[in-house]
């Protein structure tokens, strides 16, 4: 039976479609239209929108929060291409506006490769989720 696709990291609905582009698969938010990476397979598609980080929701008034990682420095956009393999995303300069980001698999192959551009930004590599107990 095929993986089911988890609630969307950045919104948390779960309008979530995996669908074919380009001769890839790709898994995507039709609510606030974030975007996995690409992959070959739908089924590594899927696997690779569902291990995607889920940004926390706690707010300073929730808990005592001196550890919470909303508190903790994040990812933030850069013009400087990646540096190291990971998941990162990417986006554009529309000229009047910033595009909605992609998530890129970055492979060691591609590093020192990409092209630094004003016209694009990256922020990463994201964290891989921590596993909890049920």
């Amino acid at each position: 039976m095929p993986e089911k696709l988890k609630p969307c990291p950045a919104c948390g609905t779960d309008t979530i479609e995996a669908y074919s582009i380009k001769g890839t698969y790709q898994a995507a938010c039709w609510n606030c239209h974030m975007r996995g990476p690409r992959k070959v397979e739908k089924s590594a598609a899927i696997a690779a929108w569902n291990s995607l980080h889920i940004t926390p929701h706690i707010t300073p008034n929730d808990v005592d929060c001196k550890g919470c990682p909303e508190r903790r420095p994040g990812i933030v956009w850069s013009c400087e291409p990646p540096s190291a393999p990971g998941l990162y995303f990417q986006r554009w300069n529309w000229g009047d506006h910033w595009g909605e980001p992609d998530i890129l698999d970055v492979g060691q192959s591609s590093i020192g490769r990409i092209i630094k551009s004003a016209d694009r930004q990256w922020a990463g590599p994201i964290p891989m989720p921590q596993e909890h107990a049920i």
